[in-house]
């Protein structure tokens, strides 16, 4: 039994760290799966709860099971909730669907971090620090920040990927160097196309099914990368979505930044000017189709990203004719991505078992799997 005065303190820190949350009574009793009268009278110093109870409390919150235990544990600040920051951010798009299945993969990237500790995984987003994108001209600023990633990458893998050049297999070097776990969901709304979201060193990219074409796939994630490096703060998030089929998603300078960092990302301007010669406006529609299929097929990017960094670096005329260039049918560009048998988060999980880092009730606790749920690779 805990003694009234230690029961009174261990209430008095639990509603401090609900409050520093975000938290409603409801809400956290909701989430930790007990009556919202159990959690008053434990907050209130008069009613105790069991252990289970507490440790499920301390996991929506983000913080050491024990701290609800005893008071001889420190404190730690809670982290926000990731369904209740989500919802707080105001996102027009994001319906409470949408915001459940983000912050379900906030939680598993947490895990995908925890796990890349254990591995002692590169980190290459703790080098960046988000800053508001200029008013003017922000596609200028992409470009700069794409070739300083490029540059940081390049160090990082020791010379293995150079700072020009294709780009292969992005997803797996997002999650490999970058931290950041990749997922593909389905959205409630087909306009959205992905999503970055933060939850402290948690990062997660969610990719929408819907995306049917490889280089849009590497475009937006590009785009969605730009976001973790340059945008989100310790919690935050980002929704992308297609208007119309304009080169994608809307106007605002930090989306023009994250549009014109994707395309560079993937088709550095040195390499475009290798292939294409100096800077010289094609006058023919054909022509510049042609063009931006030869760029395309080199670097995997999609058709309207390649005619809008074509425009930008000065070969193509304006805008009527970007719109001319890629109004047609295009056949998808693949090759560039090699299909993951296994998510990110269970490929660690497996490499920790292997090397002995983890035992597999440890895997199994931070993949969220029953005891009794087969998971080949993992017995």
């Amino acid at each position: 039994m805990v003694a009234s005065t230690n029961l009174r303190e261990l209430g008095l820190r639990l509603r401090k760290r609900r409050t520093e949350a975000g938290l409603s009574e409801e809400q956290l009793a909701t989430l930790a799966e007990l009556a919202p009268v159990a959690l008053r009278t434990f907050e209130e110093g008069s009613g105790n709860l069991g252990a289970a109870h507490l440790l499920r409390i301390a996991r929506v919150l983000g913080v050491p099971g024990a701290q609800f235990l005893s008071v001889q544990v420190s404190e730690t600040t809670a982290r926000p909730e990731p369904a209740v920051f989500l919802r707080s951010l105001g996102l027009a798009d994001l319906n409470d669907i949408d915001a459940e299945t983000i912050a379900h993969e906030i939680r598993r990237a947490g895990a995908f971090v925890e796990l890349g500790k254990l591995l002692n995984a590169p980190n290459l987003s703790r080098q960046f620090n988000g800053h508001p994108a200029p008013a003017a001209k922000p596609y200028l600023a992409g470009y700069r920040l794409a070739e300083l990633v490029r540059t940081e990458l390049a160090s990082a893998t020791g010379g293995r990927l150079q700072s020009t050049g294709p780009l292969r297999n992005l997803q797996r070097l997002t999650e490999e160097i970058f931290n950041i776990l990749v997922v593909s969901l389905g959205f409630s709304k087909d306009r959205l196309q992905g999503a970055s979201a933060r939850s402290g060193p948690a990062r997660v990219v969610v990719m929408s099914r819907t995306l049917r074409f490889e280089s849009t796939r590497r475009f937006v994630l590009a785009h969605e990368l730009a976001h973790h490096l340059f945008d989100l703060s310790e919690n935050g998030a980002t929704l992308d979505t297609e208007m119309s089929g304009r080169f994608l998603l809307d106007n605002s300078a930090e989306e023009k930044r994250a549009n014109a960092f994707a395309a560079m990302f993937l088709m550095p301007e040195g390499d475009v000017r290798r292939v294409l010669g100096p800077p010289a406006i094609i006058s023919s529609v054909e022509t510049a189709r042609s063009v931006v299929n030869q760029l395309r097929t080199l670097y995997g990017a999609s058709p309207e990203a390649t005619a809008w960094h074509m425009l930008n670096l000065r070969y193509l005329a304006d805008d009527e004719m970007v719109r001319e260039v890629i109004a047609c049918s295009w056949a998808d560009v693949g090759g560039f991505e090699e299909e993951p048998l296994l998510d990110g988060l269970e490929r660690r999980a497996r490499e920790a078992i292997a090397k002995g880092i983890i035992t597999t009730g440890k895997a199994r606790e931070l993949l969220d799997i029953s005891a009794d749920t087969q998971l080949p690779g993992l017995e």
